[in-house]
């Protein structure tokens, strides 16, 4: 009796430290709508008020389905069977925690599906660094096709030399080194065996050929509604060559403010980062405008399709009843 009154006291503890977690969240998200220097007549004007709307109905669905690739990891690394509906407002909620400072809160607030679900909170964990991974290679690789040539004009124009062979073998030479040692010492210990082993299948590398597709389109969606909001500013349409280029630095910023470690969401870097490679492509209050209208609108469709998650988790727990 004492082992169930503390799992049930444990699992009201990280039920508490969640509900907490959302609340700060929640005040977050609205001081930093509040700290945006931005003048809101442009969102509000009929011009292009219905573009906005538009584009944030939009969004919300992105951000909803955004963790299709994480549960397809999870099923594969714990061998079972979870349907997204299942996990779906767990990763929304915990993607509404990347607001808060520290940048890690959102990862941490997946793995309360390991408790609803009674599977292991390393399988959990490892799922979750798998689907980092996905999306930081997939983000690269699309931004590099997207603006390849205009990067290699740029490393031109800036004179930057890089290694040379002897240098990047040695590198290569050295990683290896390294890698061989730990992965023998990994693969002494059971867990990461079995991890391995279910990696190392055709079932976990179709997973993994879905997720590089579904997070390419799923980057150049967003990418491209902000290039759509830049659109919209200018008062003109782009060619298809600079829609393709804009849309990969769009999405270069992204991945840069996405891996830079204790920025909220990313804050700060995107901006910062867009500035400097769209700077002389176009007028840089467009950029600046557009840039802070994108952050604006993913904070309000963050924050929607939680409430939206919630309201509709709420009407079928009461038609369950």
């Amino acid at each position: 009796m004492a082992q169930t009154g503390k799992k049930i006291s444990g699992h009201r503890l990280l039920k508490y430290a969640g509900n907490t977690a959302t609340i700060l969240a929640v005040f977050m998200i609205i001081q930093r709508l509040l700290s945006y220097d931005i003048d809101y007549s442009i969102l509000l004007s009929k011009k292009n008020l219905y573009f906005f709307l538009l584009l944030l109905l939009l969004y919300i669905p992105l951000v909803v389905i955004g963790g299709l690739p994480w549960i397809s990891i999870v099923n594969v690394l714990s061998d079972c069977r979870i349907r997204y509906s299942e996990a779906v407002y767990i990763f929304v909620k915990s993607n509404m925690f990347k607001y808060i400072p520290g940048n890690i809160f959102q990862y941490v607030g997946r793995n309360k599906l390991a408790t609803e679900k009674n599977i292991k909170h390393s399988e959990v964990a490892l799922a979750t660094v798998l689907d980092i991974c996905c999306y930081i290679v997939t983000g690269t690789l699309v931004s590099l096709l997207l603006t390849g040539s205009k990067l290699r004009l740029w490393i031109q124009e800036q004179n930057i030399t890089f290694f040379s062979t002897k240098t990047f073998v040695l590198c290569i030479l050295t990683a290896i080194a390294v890698i061989i040692p730990f992965s023998v010492c990994l693969w002494k210990k059971p867990f990461f065996r079995r991890i391995f082993l279910r990696i190392m299948n055709p079932k976990f590398m179709g997973v993994l050929l879905f997720n590089f597709i579904f997070y390419a389109i799923l980057g150049l969606s967003t990418a491209g509604i902000c290039v759509c909001i830049f659109s919209i500013l200018s008062g003109h349409m782009f060619p298809a060559h600079e829609v393709a280029t804009y849309t990969g630095i769009m999405q270069a910023s992204h991945v840069i403010g996405f891996i830079t470690p204790g920025a909220p969401a990313g804050v700060g870097v995107k901006e910062a980062v867009s500035l400097f490679l769209l700077h002389g492509m176009m007028d840089e209050s467009i950029i600046l405008s557009g840039i802070l209208i994108m952050r604006v609108l993913s904070v309000i469709g963050d924050f929607a399709a939680y409430v939206f998650l919630l309201v509709f988790r709420g009407i079928r727990g009461r038609n369950k009843s």
